[in-house]
């Protein structure tokens, strides 16, 4: 990702948020939550995305010993 340093501190906060927001909104979403999935995997499961988030809450099981 490429800074922006222009002098100007609000058009460089607006620069990296426009840079930012094209990032998240190239990543895919999630198949349960719809949000974009940000970590550098996920897990596809028949086919569909779901995050490591989504993954734990919705699928772990706890076993007792």
């Amino acid at each position: 990702m490429s800074r922006f340093y222009t002098g100007d501190p609000h058009r460089d906060f607006d620069l990296h948020d426009a840079e930012q927001t094209r990032w998240l909104e190239s990543r895919p979403i999630c198949s349960i939550c719809e949000e974009h999935i940000q970590e550098d995997y996920c897990y596809e499961i028949e086919g569909k995305r779901i995050c490591p988030e989504c993954l734990d809450e919705n699928f772990k099981v706890d076993i007792d010993d």
